[in-house]
């Protein structure tokens, strides 16, 4: 199935299949923290350290917080009710995500990419 719905110059692809034997392209680590009654913030730094250990230049691309309902980018799940993953995986995933974090089973989820080939962007202008 593919929704065509566009959102922030992106469409839902719903319909590709899945990479590897790794859940679209990119690793997941799921983290139980000691305390489950922790901030998004706490929750990202928490991920950014994993993310720091696991990529070169970590991108955060995307996120989730279950417990509040958000998720950057915002309305990105919009078009994903038949689809079998949410729109803030699928966001990441096309742009290249290589690691995901879950936080608490999945009370908060974090999707980066290494900043590659972008590294350089800046100083060739």
């Amino acid at each position: 199935m593919r929704c065509g719905r566009e959102l922030f110059y992106w469409t839902c692809r719903c319909d590709r299949r899945r990479l590897g034997g790794i859940k679209g392209g990119m690793k997941i680590v799921s983290l139980a923290p000691e305390h489950i009654d922790m901030s998004w913030s706490e929750a990202r730094g928490m991920a950014d350290e994993m993310a720091t250990g696991e990529l070169s230049e970590p991108v955060l691309l995307s996120w989730f917080d279950r417990d509040r309902g958000f998720e950057s980018p915002a309305h990105a799940s919009e078009c994903h009710e038949a689809c079998d993953e949410p729109g803030y995986i699928e966001y990441a995933r096309s742009r290249g995500g290589e690691l995901q974090v879950q936080i608490g089973g999945g009370q908060f989820v974090f999707c980066y990419r290494a900043l590659g080939e972008f590294s350089d962007a800046g100083a060739s202008g």
